[in-house]
């Protein structure tokens, strides 16, 4: 996908614009007097955490939520020595 450009000033006027093309998978180039200084590039799922990653993945229809009556959950979630239950605690920042 080839780069899109902006100088400073239209991408300060038009900053909102300019990430909703990043969120539809756009990458932007901000250059001052025409010489690229950054750049703005959508998050990458692998800096996404595992709820967000779930949640976009549901948007995009590649998964779905159980109904509610489905659901059976019961927590502290045990087996593996408890490294489930550690790892949901991580992350969710506990």
């Amino acid at each position: 996908m080839k780069d899109r450009l902006a100088g400073i000033r239209y991408a300060r006027q038009h900053l909102s614009a300019l990430i909703n093309d990043v969120k539809d998978g756009h990458e932007w180039v901000i250059a001052e007097r025409g010489k690229p200084v950054a750049r703005i590039v959508p998050i990458g799922d692998e800096q996404l955490s595992t709820y967000d990653r779930l949640l976009k993945m549901e948007a995009q229809g590649l998964a779905s939520r159980p109904p509610a009556e489905e659901l059976d959950v019961r927590f502290p979630i045990a087996g593996n020595g408890g490294i489930l239950q550690q790892y949901l605690q991580e992350d969710r920042g506990d």
